[in-house]
């Protein structure tokens, strides 16, 4: 018996909006559940000192990042009565829609198969990358790691889609602007710069003028969408500076004196790096996967389509759009590691963008696989993503506990809590090396201390 095309329609989008709002709840649980990090006071400190005040980062206040996510928290900070709650629903939705971006490209990836079968496979991607521990690790907490990372997978749509399909220029212009936008919200990611002008150059074009036209109008996006973030707060250029850079220096510094030798050197930050995948095997899960995949259209990768009898300077037959995809999300791995490995000292939030990229890569890999062995690839697809969602399950089962009960969310808690500071000290103002918490009663604090303790403790430095 045959569905009717309609009603079967119709039932993958209802399956589709269902699987859509289960991650999502998934997603919120275990962000209303989770302590604060410390590293959440800075970016909300600041937003509130710029919403409230109308303070500027680094010429008013000291502030150790790219300010676009303060800038997003202070437009939001009057929204509900919590700063956190506000603040960690932007991370929750930019996490959920990477988890939709991820849905999506494994969804046009698998076209060659049936309808439930690629949603089936679609499914499968989005929620093998909700299931990788670095993601619930670090998704939906109120820092710079989900917007960016949203911002870098919808770049690398736009750019894939206009290299192969021959879209206008003007996307090119546009997917520039969305890797500036992330640069300016983490930045680390201003090396996914690097990636994509490679792609853009070496891309077969006709003439010369058109790679050359392709470079400048990415790198002009991304160029003129980091100066519209920027220029407004670069009243004190050294400011900015020692912000980004200058404090980098003396927090190695500091971790050097307080013992954390280890911790500085790039051997010890690739030891870290293989506990974290030993240690939460599902993470090795992922990489694995990404080699497996890769292994059979190795081929692919360096010789273009190996079937093809085009001479081997025939660059334009070999580009194929998967070539011109799986090259790109390699580069992109490649070139985030640098920001992966050069914090200090190594937590594993700074090897997020690996895993969002790597999911990507193993659908486009597998999605490449020859007919002979695609049933056999598709076998061990299925048995990675299982796995790794099985593990899941008692995180975000936990997580489910808390979300049905509104007055046990975190950040209603430390609401309540800030409401009982500001009862306490009037008018006053508060120090504090937590400002959250004083901020949420809608207590001042002295902008100085606006990044918690980062600037206290290498003031001696």
């Amino acid at each position: 018996h045959q569905t009717h095309p309609r009603h079967r329609t119709g039932l993958l989008a209802g399956a589709t909006g269902v699987l859509f709002v289960v991650m999502f709840i998934l997603l919120l649980g275990i962000n209303m559940r989770r302590e604060l990090n410390h590293d959440e006071h800075q970016f909300i400190a600041s937003a509130a000192l710029i919403a409230r005040a109308g303070l500027t980062p680094y010429g008013d206040f000291a502030y150790f990042h790219v300010p676009l996510l303060s800038y997003l928290y202070a437009l939001l900070s009057t929204a509900p009565d919590s700063l956190l709650l506000s603040s960690r629903l932007v991370s929750v939705v930019f996490g959920w829609l990477s988890l939709l971006l991820v849905f999506g490209i494994a969804w046009r990836r698998f076209a060659h198969l049936s309808d439930w079968s690629r949603w089936r496979y679609a499914s499968l991607a989005a929620l093998w990358l909700l299931a990788t521990p670095v993601f619930h690790y670090t998704s939906g907490r109120a820092w710079n790691h989900d917007p960016p990372i949203f911002l870098l997978l919808l770049a690398f749509i736009v750019f894939s889609q206009m290299l192969t399909h021959r879209r206008r220029v003007g996307w090119l212009l546009v997917s520039g602007a969305l890797v500036g936008l992330a640069a300016t919200t983490r930045l680390s990611f201003a090396a996914a710069v690097a990636p994509f002008l490679v792609m853009a150059w070496l891309t077969p074009a006709q003439h010369l003028r058109q790679r050359l036209r392709n470079f400048l109008a990415f790198g002009c996006g991304a160029l003129l969408a980091s100066l519209a973030v920027l220029i407004p707060v670069l009243r004190d250029p050294y400011a900015f500076s020692f912000g980004n850079v200058g404090y980098i220096q003396l927090n190695a510094q500091y971790y050097v004196n307080a013992g954390y030798g280890e911790a500085m050197s790039l051997a010890g930050k690739l030891l870290y790096f293989g506990d974290l995948l030993v240690a939460t095997p599902t993470n090795l899960i992922s990489l694995t996967a990404l080699v497996i995949g890769l292994w059979p259209v190795r081929a692919l990768l360096w010789r273009g389509d190996p079937g093809s009898r085009h001479k081997a300077d025939d660059r334009t037959q070999a580009w194929t759009p998967t070539r011109v995809r799986l090259a790109l999300l390699l580069l992109l791995i490649l070139f985030t590691l640098p920001g992966s490995f050069g914090a200090t000292p190594s937590q594993p939030q700074y090897f997020y963008p690996i895993f969002p990229l790597a999911i990507l890569g193993i659908v486009e890999a597998f999605a490449a696989w020859p007919a002979s062995l695609r049933a056999g690839g598709m076998y061990a697809y299925v048995l990675g993503a299982v796995a790794a969602i099985l593990t899941a399950v008692p995180i975000y089962g936990a997580g489910q506990t808390t979300l049905w009960d509104y007055d046990a969310w975190l950040p209603v808690k430390v609401h309540a809590y800030g409401e009982l500071i500001d009862g306490l000290v009037d008018s006053g103002k508060v120090l504090t090396l937590a400002p959250l918490y004083a901020l949420e009663g809608a207590a001042e604090i002295y902008p100085e201390f606006a990044t918690g303790p980062f600037a206290w403790r290498v003031a001696s430095l």
